[in-house]
């Protein structure tokens, strides 16, 4: 192969990776607009409804269900509250852009967004200073001579 022909061979290949990288970039963007939509769209009362949303549903686990005292009527309120905040999202403040991932991604994009809403949600319930006392208190437990000892830790 000529110099020439090498040339070509790497500029069709640096376009093709180029071309590749701009569609892979523009069938991500929906899901991101949307992500960003949603955490601009929500204030700190809005993603601390969804982390309570959160807490009750995961209180409905077996495993969890006995650690928690949440009366049917509170069940209910943040069950309202919830949904009254997605219907806000999707049909007001975020509207185009849920439209549009959907178009593209169904129900996994808006899936990934929300996931996305919470996960900025628990962050920033993890600043909380009790939480964060409370998050800590298993090391009173931890033996950390053995961790020291089996990490190689001096």
């Amino acid at each position: 192969m000529n110099t020439l022909s090498m040339r070509r061979a790497a500029i069709f290949t640096i376009m093709l990776g180029t071309a590749c990288t701009i569609q892979n970039s523009y069938a991500a963007a929906p899901n991101e607009t949307l992500s960003e939509c949603l955490s601009n769209q929500t204030t700190g009362q809005d993603r601390k409804a969804l982390v309570k949303w959160m807490f009750i549903a995961l209180s409905n686990h077996p495993e969890l269900k006995s650690m928690t005292q949440i009366t049917t009527k509170e069940r209910e309120t943040i069950n309202q509250n919830m949904a009254q905040l997605i219907t806000e999202l999707l049909t007001k403040r975020c509207t185009t852009q849920a439209r549009a991932i959907i178009a593209t991604q169904g129900a996994q994009g808006l899936e990934a967004s929300f996931k996305s809403l919470g996960e900025i949600a628990m962050r920033e319930l993890t600043f909380n200073p009790e939480f964060i006392t409370g998050i800590a208190e298993y090391g009173r437990y931890v033996d950390e001579e053995k961790m020291k000892q089996s990490l190689g830790i001096r």
